[in-house]
């Protein structure tokens, strides 16, 4: 990876040791990482520093943010009159999608919410990594950003960019982005329609209520689980509706199955077996067994 003097030999280098992270086999991981980090750093070939940059994110997506830091730190201490915004955006521009993953994870880094214009011409980045990254990290620059750009993008065919939109939706967390989540939790898409009702109960609203009321049956136990625990949430601090109307609602006209899985549902949230819900937990077991 470091010392062979052919390119094509170091990315190869770079490009196995990404693949052990899909291997079971026993690796120092640790030491992996800080070599392909170094590679990144320091080879003189982009071929090569963008293999290490995907071998990287290969073995664990925060390893890219933890990279950018990285970078951006190095620039501070050389003090030669790089500009880490500059030099992140020129990345952001750059052919190799890897180098544009890592500026992404960089701008959101700096924290600039003049930079938010550039992260949103990156949400139609040929690499779906990129775009995802770039959505993830225009949710958390500065304050108040528009959500248009995020509720479009909940609209494309692509799961992992939808997750991310959704995700920079809950965010930002104002009422329009909590608004712009609501179809989010009736989407085909498991991962999606959870991260929706986990969020939703800070958007205090009847249709808030009603979509997680609907959620509490969905066919995930994990969507389930959050929806239940996320109108808890909501009836208990909100004031759009009342405990009992949300109870009645639940029970009324229900099968005596329909009944069962629900028992089963607030006795999981009760006895810890279910997936992590957070939350208020004293409140919230208290509602359940009500």
């Amino acid at each position: 990876l470091h010392t062979d003097e052919r390119p094509e030999i170091r990315r190869n280098a770079a490009k196995a040791l990404g693949s052990l992270a899909r291997s079971t086999r026993e690796y120092g991981a640790a030491r992996i990482l800080d070599e392909l980090t170094k590679a990144v750093l320091t080879d003189g070939n982009g071929a090569v520093r963008a293999e290490a940059i995907n071998a990287l994110y290969l073995h664990d997506r925060a390893q890219i943010d933890r990279l950018a830091e990285t970078i951006r730190g190095a620039i501070d201490r050389d003090r030669d009159g790089t500009d880490p915004e500059a030099f992140f955006l020129q990345w952001l521009a750059a052919d190799r999608p890897e180098f544009r993953l890592v500026a992404a994870a960089g701008i959101e880094a700096i924290g600039d919410e003049d930079l938010r214009s550039d992260l949103r011409g990156a949400f139609r980045d040929a690499d779906r990594r990129v775009q995802s990254r770039a959505i993830e990290a225009y949710g958390r620059v500065g304050e108040r950003a528009d959500v248009d750009p995020l509720e479009a993008m909940l609209r494309t065919d692509d799961p992992m960019v939808r997750r991310a939109a959704a995700s920079a939706l809950a965010e930002i967390g104002t009422e329009p982005a909590l608004e712009a989540l609501l179809p989010a939790a009736e989407a085909d898409d498991d991962r999606l329609r959870r991260i929706a009702v986990e969020q939703l109960h800070r958007l205090d609203r009847l249709r808030a209520a009603a979509v997680l009321a609907e959620a509490v049956h969905d066919r995930s136990n994990a969507v389930r689980m959050r929806a239940m625990v996320s109108l808890i949430e909501l009836y208990t601090a909100g004031s759009s509706v009342r405990p009992a109307e949300v109870r009645d609602h639940l029970i009324e006209g229900r099968k005596p199955s329909d009944m069962a899985e629900l028992s089963e549902l607030l006795s999981e949230i009760l006895t810890g077996t279910g997936p992590n819900v957070g939350g208020d937990r004293p409140a919230i077991d208290r509602q359940a067994v009500w």
